[in-house]
């Protein structure tokens, strides 16, 4: 469900839901930290294997964020390796997801993409 946030509130970045917004009233940001952890291993892939596809991280987790196994056979695929092989630095050299999706215009991008 949409929830308008009070006036004076900025709602929340685009594919962020807000807390409790998933139906239930535990922590919920099972979902929400599943993505972002796809994101941010989607940035690291391409920043060291296309860097244009980071432009396209927002667009691949709305596509795939329900199929990790078929994105990971796509990158096999093109890039003869697939998320497995990446190590999340935790250092601020990895982008917030959030950051990559502005960068990336909101998921603007003409479609094709990185694969």
């Amino acid at each position: 469900a949409f929830l308008t946030p009070p006036l004076g509130v900025a709602p929340p970045p685009l594919g962020v839901q807000p807390p409790g917004a998933n139906g239930g009233g535990g922590p919920g940001g099972g979902e929400e930290e599943r993505l972002n952890d796809l994101a941010a291993k989607l940035i690291a892939f391409y920043q060291e294997r296309n860097p244009a596809g980071v432009a396209h991280v927002a667009r691949v987790v709305r596509d795939f964020g329900h199929n990790v196994g078929g994105l990971n056979e796509l990158l096999r695929g093109k890039y003869g390796a697939d998320l497995g092989t990446v190590c999340l630095s935790t250092s601020s050299e990895v982008p917030a997801p959030a950051a990559a999706a502005a960068a990336a215009g909101g998921g603007g991008a003409p479609r094709g993409g990185p694969f």
